[in-house]
C-alpha cells in the first residue's frame, strides 16, 4: 500500500496491506536558486565567504556536483566568491567519527563551478574550507575552539590529489581515504595569493 522513505539515504520501507489504496511518501530536496552567477573566466581578487542555507545549496549543488555522488544535507554551508561571482560551495556537519578520525568538524562537501579555465578550482574552494574567516564563523556557531578539520575522499588510490597539501592522510579504507586538516591556516587574501602563485595556472 505504501513505499516510505524518510531521508535521501535511508532505505526504502515498503508496506502492505489487504484493502488500503496505494501510496507513495519519498525525501525529496528542497530547492532553492542560487543569487550569483558563476564565475567561468579568470579567478580574479577578492574572495569572499557567503554563508548559505540548505535550499541554496542544494540548488548549487544539484548543479555543480556529480550525479553519482550520495548527497546529504549539511548544518552548515558556504559559498565562495571571486569578485561578486560564485566559484565553489562547501558544507560542514558535526564530526561522527568517520574513518576513527578526532576532528572538531567534518567537511562533508566541496565542489568547484564548471566550466573554468583553471584545472585546479577546487584547491581554491579547499584553501578557502581552512581560512581564519571560516574558523571564526565556526566558532562563533559552535561557542567553542576549532582546530581541525576531516574529511573523506572516495576514491581507489592512494592519495586525493585535490587534498594534497592542504590535509594530511589519516586512514584509508576500501574505496576511502580519511583525511585530517588544521583549520585557521591563514586568511582568505593568502590563501588565494598561494593558490594562485601555485596552482592557478596548471
Amino acid at each position: 500500500m505504501a513505499t516510505v522513505q524518510t531521508s535521501l539515504l535511508s532505505k526504502p520501507v515498503f508496506m502492505y496491506s489487504d484493502s488500503a489504496p496505494t501510496k507513495l511518501a519519498t525525501a525529496r530536496q528542497n530547492i532553492g536558486a542560487s543569487p550569483w552567477a558563476p564565475r567561468t573566466d579568470q579567478v580574479v581578487d577578492p574572495i569572499q565567504i557567503v554563508r548559505i542555507d540548505a535550499k541554496t545549496m542544494n540548488a548549487i549543488r544539484s548543479q555543480y556536483l556529480a550525479q553519482h555522488i550520495t548527497v546529504c544535507d549539511a548544518p552548515r554551508n558556504y559559498a565562495v566568491l571571486s569578485a561578486g561571482k560564485l566559484i565553489g560551495c562547501f558544507g560542514f556537519a558535526y564530526p561522527r567519527g568517520v574513518g576513527g578520525m578526532a576532528c572538531d568538524m567534518y567537511l562533508l562537501s566541496d565542489f568547484a563551478v564548471r566550466p573554468t579555465p583553471h584545472k585546479r578550482l577546487s584547491k581554491l574552494i579547499l584553501a578557502c574550507v581552512v581560512s581564519k574567516e571560516v574558523q571564526a564563523d565556526l566558532e562563533q556557531w559552535l561557542c567553542c575552539r576549532f582546530k581541525t578539520i576531516g574529511t573523506t575522499a572516495f576514491t581507489d588510490k592512494p592519495v586525493s590529489m585535490k587534498y594534497r597539501g592542504l590535509f594530511e592522510v589519516h586512514s584509508r579504507s576500501e574505496h576511502k581515504v580519511n583525511y585530517l586538516g588544521a583549520a585557521g591556516r591563514w586568511n582568505l587574501t593568502e590563501g588565494f595569493q598561494w593558490w594562485n602563485s601555485n596552482h592557478a595556472r596548471q
